[in-house]
């Protein structure tokens, strides 16, 4: 029998060892308090024997996220783990089927009156979890590439700026943002939110490159892109209005070219891919789900459904 419990913020370190023998590798202490400590979320482990050893593991971070013009407080599952020890996996009532449940489950709350849940399973974890009936799929992921590209003098220019300048663009940047997707869900981009996800993030280094305009220098949009490797660039987020995007697109891919790199990466939500194919180079699938929580009312998963602006900066490990 594995029993369920929530880690309080000393206990966090408990979950160094599952990481190691789950992924190969440890995770550090300094992330883990990122997620969850100081109210950010709550990591629950499951301990199946004396020794007090976790053989299973979900954390959830709590998010702000506008659904229906309204703000609510959704919870994005993140670190779901099972040592090979917990067998049983994918049996009805197992620990793991029991761990998420009961997390689920505790989500109502006037801040979340629908228990909103969301996040980025592989493929074959959403299998699982929609065979236990913890994971209900409502979307997938998009890589859409692009060739980088010389400027031109009709293309809005980009350059890297620091923290500071980037965080006095980025509550006035949110309000168009937020304006052009009212039909949509998406998550709360505001300056508290876009200060921790990028800016004290512990171990990712982020840069942050603000577009203007050419001829009136007028700020179109923020963009957070990181090295992705092998002559790619990843664009993880950005901030404009919607009719802004292609434009955020052509500075990025421009500076990209600048900076020597060969393609720019940019992964979104299917309506969302389809709606910006035709300024990329490829549009290709991924590996990666978007789950909801099956123990919210069939009307709003179904309103959810390939209709939440979500992106490689909504994730936790990009």
């Amino acid at each position: 029998m594995i029993d369920p419990l929530r880690l309080d913020d000393a206990d966090l370190a408990r979950t160094i060892p599952l990481f190691k023998a789950v992924f190969g590798h440890e995770v550090p202490k300094a992330l883990l308090e990122w997620k969850y400590s100081k109210g950010m979320g709550e990591s629950w482990g499951g301990s199946g024997d004396c020794n007090g050893e976790l053989l299973l593991h979900c954390g959830l971070i709590y998010r702000q996220v506008v659904f229906e013009g309204e703000l609510h407080r959704a919870a994005q599952l993140v670190d779901l783990m099972a040592h090979r020890k917990s067998s049983g996996l994918s049996r009805a009532q197992s620990p793991f089927f029991v761990l998420i449940k009961l997390i689920l489950s505790r989500l109502q709350a006037p801040e979340n009156p629908y228990c909103l849940a969301f996040g980025f399973p592989s493929e074959r974890a959403m299998r699982l979890g929609e065979h236990l009936g913890v994971f209900r799929s409502i979307d997938s992921l998009f890589d859409l590439v692009f060739e980088t590209k010389d400027a031109s003098w009709h293309v809005p220019k980009c350059h890297e700026v620091g923290a500071a300048e980037a965080l006095s663009t980025v509550d006035e940047l949110w309000s168009r943002m937020r304006r052009g997707f009212r039909d949509c869900s998406i998550g709360s981009r505001d300056a508290g939110y876009f200060s921790h996800r990028f800016l004290s993030h512990p171990s990712k280094p982020y840069r942050l490159l603000l577009v203007k305009g050419r001829l009136f220098g007028r700020i179109a949009g923020l963009a957070v892109v990181r090295d992705h490797g092998e002559g790619n660039l990843a664009l993880i987020d950005l901030l404009s209005s919607f009719n802004d995007i292609p434009d955020i697109f052509r500075a990025v891919q421009s500076w990209s070219r600048l900076n020597n790199y060969r393609n720019l990466i940019f992964s979104v939500t299917s309506r969302f891919a389809r709606e910006f194919e035709p300024c990329a180079t490829e549009m290709r699938s991924t590996e990666f789900r978007i789950m909801a929580n099956p123990f919210t009312d069939a009307s709003v998963l179904n309103r959810l459904e390939n209709n939440w602006w979500l992106t490689s900066g909504d994730t936790d490990y990009r």
